[in-house]
């Protein structure tokens, strides 16, 4: 599979790729707003669909392994997605077999003690405008 996260000109962010992706979970909520019943003792709400808009957010999970000491290479490449900027980023789903452009809201990289050549990453991202 070839889950890429890039910049929007499509300039590679990682050299080495992400890894293996062992899974990807998608989620679009429409926010809806719920409010009691004013003055009232019942259980009906009042039910606002997509007040705030719609939400896409995107969490990816893999496992990069190398042979090479090229570790501390993809940390600097996965935790440089979060770098203090607003532009989006572009990623491709296999799954969907869609382009989104995204935010990167968090990013995760988790090493055993033992685990020299083997790190368990996590990319948290929400779907936003094209930004340069």
């Amino acid at each position: 599979m070839t889950y890429t996260i890039t910049t929007n000109a499509g300039g590679t962010i990682f050299t080495a790729g992400l890894g293996t992706v062992r899974s990807e979970s998608i989620t679009k909520d429409s926010d809806l707003f719920a409010m009691n019943m004013p003055l009232s003792d019942s259980d009906a709400t009042f039910i606002l669909p997509a007040l705030f808009g719609v939400s896409r957010n995107i969490k990816i999970e893999g496992t990069f392994t190398t042979s090479d000491g090229t570790i501390t290479t993809f940390l600097d490449q996965l935790y440089g997605l979060i770098d203090g900027s607003t532009s989006s980023k572009k990623y491709h789903s296999d799954t969907t077999g869609h382009d989104y452009y995204v935010a990167i809201a968090s990013v995760e990289g988790k090493r055993g003690e033992a685990e020299v050549s083997k790190i368990d990453w996590s990319i948290s991202m929400t779907e936003c405008e094209q930004s340069a």
